[in-house]
């Protein structure tokens, strides 16, 4: 009676909607995360790529997620990237999709704990239970280096939503006028008055040059026109953090 009695109690109801809770990783699950073998976490966060495999629920996202975690407590810059909000979609507009999500997750980043205090438990203590121990980025830098990452994301949206293949046509025109004038002068005399005029006339000629070209969108040539620029952004990245960056994909088999 007794074992019956504290399992079907409210204590153990509450046990079971927790377990069940766990089960499915959050950023606040972080907090009780428990390393399935010694040495993973570490190797999660080596200077290499990683592809992290296991059957549904064996804790893959959770430990990308603590990976993250110690990361930015460490104010190691992470993006952290589900990938099945994307599954469904084609190329290139998933590629633009994650680009998307890649570089509004490093705002999100540059915005908060790259130049949140130490001192700011409210945003430490809720999500990470600790504090970094790395002073803060420069406040100047990372709201421009923020910036330079929003003008990347209205660009990639812009293309996200335009037709890929769309036969354009763009009109290049030339304008030139030329005017004429001609004058003559009339004198007139008599006994009682000397009577002068002038009088002109003038004409003038327009002419307009169009050239039409045609050409067609390519959201893949977009993207390659500005790999550079990705490339300088993230090298700000680098150098802003004294360090790497990270970028965490979660659920890669959607895609």
């Amino acid at each position: 009676m007794a074992m019956s009695s504290v399992l079907d109690s409210d204590k153990m109801a509450s046990l079971l909607t927790l377990v069940e809770e766990a089960a499915r990783s959050t950023e606040e699950g972080v907090k009780h995360f428990v390393e399935p073998a010694p040495g993973t976490l570490q190797r999660t966060t080596n200077k290499r790529h990683h592809i992290v495999f296991g059957r549904r629920g064996s804790g893959k996202s959770s430990l990308l997620r603590k990976a993250a975690a110690d990361l930015t407590v460490d104010r190691r810059p992470i993006a952290y990237v589900n990938l099945e909000a994307f599954k469904g979609h084609k190329f290139p507009d998933v590629l633009i999709s994650v680009l998307i999500s890649t570089f509004t997750e490093f705002r999100k980043w540059m915005d908060t704990a790259a130049v949140n205090p130490a001192t700011k438990t409210s945003f430490w203590q809720r999500l990470f239970g600790t504090a970094p121990k790395r002073p803060s980025f420069n406040r100047a830098r990372s709201v421009q280096l923020s910036a330079q990452f929003k003008s990347h994301i209205d660009a990639l949206e812009k293309e996200l939503h335009r037709t890929d293949d769309a036969e354009l046509r763009v009109m290049d025109g030339a304008e030139t006028s030329q005017s004429d004038s001609a004058g003559m002068k009339i004198e007139a005399t008599s006994y009682i008055a000397k009577v002068d005029g002038e009088a002109s006339t003038a004409s003038s000629r327009t002419q307009k040059q169009e050239v039409e070209q045609k050409f067609r969108r390519s959201k893949i040539d977009f993207l390659h026109r500005h790999i550079l620029d990705y490339q300088r952004l993230f090298t700000a990245l680098g150098e802003i953090s004294d360090g790497d960056a990270y970028l965490f994909l979660d659920d890669l088999y959607h895609n």
